[in-house]
């Protein structure tokens, strides 16, 4: 016969919401990462202006995301010009001095070579911030499951759920477990999923064998 004592879940787990929260920015991080590495060799071009009215570029390169917006080049286009693209930001290679943060504005190479120069605003940030920041969703995740885990566990065993505290009387000989923590005045939560530990019971219960 399985009994509950108590209807206090201890600390809950992470909720659906968060959880998918959570996995998504997993799998974000886990794509920030691989690019970080690939970023010491390769510059990958994550977004970038093929045509006219395209106006953004991301690339990842030497340990850093960056994300320009050019201006669109004034003037008439002529039949037969070519719209020559351009892969590499403004500001290649990016300035370490600020641990990769920068930001900048200036004229860039021109996709068409007959028109005057565009102007273009950018913004640098580093692999490892982005990977921070996004890593904070799963380790809340992980925190909470971890805590939710460990409190049923301390319920199961006649132990405190807040901070541990050996609730049994005589804890050698299965006795019955007080009804506060002394230690942190929590009140006594336990799970009982076998019949023989239900002789750890709070004081004035039914017992389960009579």
């Amino acid at each position: 016969m399985d009994q509950n004592i108590g209807k206090s879940p201890g600390f809950s787990r992470p909720s659906r919401a968060l959880t998918v929260l959570a996995a998504g920015s997993a799998l974000i991080c886990t794509t920030l990462m691989v690019l970080w590495i690939r970023s010491v060799r390769v510059n990958d071009v994550l977004l970038l202006p093929q045509q006219r009215g395209d106006h953004w570029l991301v690339t990842s390169a030497f340990g850093t995301f960056t994300f320009q917006w050019e201006a669109s080049q004034r003037g008439q286009i002529k039949p037969g010009w070519i719209f020559i693209v351009n892969r590499l930001p403004g500001n290649w290679p990016n300035d370490w001095r600020w641990l990769y943060f920068n930001g900048y504005h200036g004229t860039i190479r021109n996709h068409y070579l007959f028109l005057r120069p565009s102007t273009a605003y950018g913004v640098s940030v580093p692999h490892w911030f982005l990977i921070g920041l996004f890593g904070l969703l799963p380790a809340m995740w992980w925190r909470r499951f971890a805590r939710a885990r460990e409190s049923r566990w301390r319920m199961g065993h006649g132990l405190c759920r807040q901070c541990g505290y050996d609730l049994r009387a005589t804890p050698d000989g299965g006795g019955a477990l007080q009804e506060c923590c002394p230690e942190c005045g929590m009140k006594a939560v336990v799970i009982c999923s076998q019949p023989a530990a239900l002789t750890r019971q709070l004081p004035g219960s039914v017992s389960a064998a009579r």
